[in-house]
């Protein structure tokens, strides 16, 4: 029992840490396959696949607890699973994922004690114990999934700032460019400066030239 109980309070300071996201676990009731309508304990998965989270709970019934596992469709059940937290018998564990519009999965599971089903009311400790299991598992998956998206939007992050590095790289060139463009302007304003000066002295040279030959034609005229 005190092993249960500091199981909750662990599990719940893990919860306060996804305070954004409400995983922790409830009672609810839901039909599984051939058993019908049980009470089931229920939580809340975020960021994670319905196909992960059933062959991750497939995986941990099966090589942790020594089950023999059937998956069908969303549902699975575990025959014979060893939960010791829980009981130090064996137990049924029927499970199913539902997908939601709210942008989460809901992740139920129903138990047979061997006998009798799990409910708060008849099997308080259990119960407990249970949605301890139940409520970490669904933590770790809304971790797994948080961490694949961090890491996805990491990748994007890493893009956006290739993309800023080639922008301040093609910034850096036009610079370079429009320096050597001024350059090349400051150069050929003195050019055209220059020519301007030398059109000057040239039509004063035509002018002179013009004179000059108006006087020699004057002179040929008179003789």
């Amino acid at each position: 029992m005190r092993t249960t109980f500091l199981s909750l309070i662990l599990l719940t300071l893990s919860l306060s840490v996804f305070s954004q996201y409400n995983v922790q676990p409830y009672d609810s009731q839901d039909a599984f396959g051939p058993i019908g309508t049980q009470e089931c304990i229920v939580v809340k998965i975020y960021d994670r696949p319905a196909d992960k989270v059933i062959s991750d709970w497939k995986r941990l019934m099966k090589k942790k607890h020594d089950a023999k596992v059937e998956v069908t469709g969303m549902e699975t059940f575990a025959d014979n699973a060893e939960i010791e937290s829980v009981s130090d018998n064996t137990m049924d564990v029927y499970s199913k994922v539902v997908m939601t519009t709210n942008g989460y999965l809901e992740f139920k599971v129903a138990v047979n004690l061997g006998g009798a089903y799990l409910t708060r009311a008849g099997h308080p400790s259990k119960h407990a114990a249970m949605s301890v299991f139940v409520g970490q598992f669904a933590l770790k998956q809304t971790q797994e999934g948080i961490t694949i998206a961090i890491e996805k939007e990491e990748d994007v992050l890493k893009d956006l700032q290739k993309e800023k590095t080639k922008f301040n790289k093609n910034i850096e060139s036009a610079k370079k460019k429009i320096t050597g463009y001024e350059k090349d302007i400051a150069e050929q304003k003195e050019v055209i400066k220059t020519n301007e000066q030398s059109i000057v002295t040239q039509d004063k040279k035509i002018e002179e030239q013009s004179k000059l030959i108006a006087e020699l034609q004057a002179i040929k005229v008179q003789k």
